[in-house]
């Protein structure tokens, strides 16, 4: 490998700081093992109001070369967007011609060998970036958000829980009147504008990223490509432990997460109002960033302790402990449940949280389909020190068999690769 390093440029709809899992930690954790190959630089919208310099210095902690702060699109082009449309409905909230240029000339000016666009918001940029420069173009879809569009459109769901964050940002009156009767339509157009994007994404993007394997797989088969498509997740190793475990009898639940974000927030709440009081004799420990009115609602509940945001996961995370995810809605892996597998809690969740892990196999480690069957299987795990042995024996056989293979080796290559070099 020479000396110089190919430059890379992650052109990221978020900025990175410290959270509790979710995207950004992919994120964070993909350019952290993306340094051995590549000299890296970002260009960050900053929506969140975050300072300039505060982005900037988070992203030099993660090793990040240069860092460029673009432009938060204009009310007004937005709705130039949005009259113009021809593509998904999230474009508009990210594109502009003022970010594209600051883009295409960071590009030229550095000698940038490779562009990283993240997610499907990105697409305009990305599809411009092609044609305008020779630099190689990767894509990162996350989950595909077509199929995820398409089961939401089925779902009745709030604005909030669809949208995350950005949900915030529609005024309640459309909220409450104008999204509540035209959501599934905007859903269904939604799902149906994205499935056209990841298809043109195939076509010009040398090398495409996505979370979940199983997606992967549908990924190749409705765009018939087959080479240069990673899955891209942190790499989850299964840390050594002593089975059997001694933790029998044990009683204590622990829940680890972003509480901001919608699908964790429901999940949570489901867990503390509607499964924890049948679960008799357990009690729940919550860390992470948690809404303060939620916090408020469920104080006076002996049964739940809120530890806030913790810097060490390791330190909460303990084997032979029991995390039960009840999610409602979301897709994509759950990284939370990956990194909870790794340490040796053991993780009862239902299909939703089983998106992405693979479980045909398992004989223990699989969904459950009622709170109660969730219920039955913490009172064994609590009960029995063989069968919590044998479940966390399997939770780390599906780590090692499915998410201990990283790509950043092979994106290298694919970049390095002068067969697939292109010319502007």
């Amino acid at each position: 490998m020479n000396n110089t390093k190919p430059k890379i440029l992650l052109v990221l709809s978020r900025s990175l700081s410290s959270s509790d899992g979710g995207r950004e930690a992919l994120i964070i954790d993909f350019i952290k093992r993306m340094h051995a190959y590549f000299d890296i630089s970002t260009a960050v919208f900053n929506s969140k109001s975050e300072p300039d310099q505060e982005i900037i210095a988070n992203h030099k902690k993660l090793g990040v070369t240069s860092t460029l702060i673009l432009h938060k699109t204009s009310l007004g082009s937005i709705a130039r967007n949005l009259l113009t449309l021809n593509g998904a409905i999230q474009e508009a909230f990210f594109f502009s011609k003022d970010n594209l240029l600051i883009i295409e000339k960071f590009v030229r000016s550095e000698n940038i060998s490779a562009v990283y666009f993240d997610m499907i918001r990105l697409f305009r940029y990305a599809e411009e970036i092609n044609k305008r420069t020779s630099a190689k173009i990767i894509f990162d879809l996350d989950d595909l958000l077509s199929l995820r569009y398409e089961l939401f459109s089925k779902t009745t769901l709030t604005p909030r829980q669809v949208f995350g964050t950005y949900g915030d940002f529609i005024p309640k009156i459309f909220t409450n009147i104008l999204i509540g009767k035209v959501l599934p339509y905007i859903l269904r157009y939604e799902a149906k504008m994205c499935r056209l994007r990841e298809k043109a994404v195939a076509e010009f993007s040398d090398i495409i990223l996505i979370t979940s394997p199983s997606e992967k797989s549908t990924y190749q088969e409705f765009t018939s490509r087959q080479h240069n498509i990673f899955t891209n997740f942190p790499i989850i190793s299964a840390k050594e432990l002593s089975l059997p475990l001694d933790s029998a009898g044990e009683k204590e639940l622990v829940w680890l997460g972003n509480n901001h974000v919608a699908h964790n927030m429901e999940a949570l709440e489901h867990l503390i109002s509607r499964i924890l009081p049948k679960a008799k004799g357990f009690s729940l420990i919550v860390a992470g960033k948690t809404p303060h009115h939620f916090v408020e609602r469920h104080q006076n509940n002996e049964m739940v302790s809120f530890v806030g945001f913790i810097p060490c996961k390791d330190s909460f995370f303990r084997p032979g402990k029991i995390l039960i995810s009840p999610f409602k809605f979301g897709t994509g892996i759950k990284i939370k449940l990956l990194e909870a597998m790794s340490a040796g809690v053991a993780v009862i969740t239902n299909d939703t949280g089983f998106q992405g892990i693979p479980k045909d196999n398992n004989i223990f480690f699989a969904p459950c389909s009622s709170d109660e069957e969730m219920i039955e299987r913490a009172s064994k795990l609590a009960s029995s020190q063989n069968y919590i042995s044998d479940w966390i024996r399997e939770q780390q056989s599906t780590l090692k068999t499915h998410f201990s293979h990283s790509h950043e080796k092979d994106i290298f290559l694919a970049i390095s690769d002068n067969s697939i070099e292109r010319t502007s």
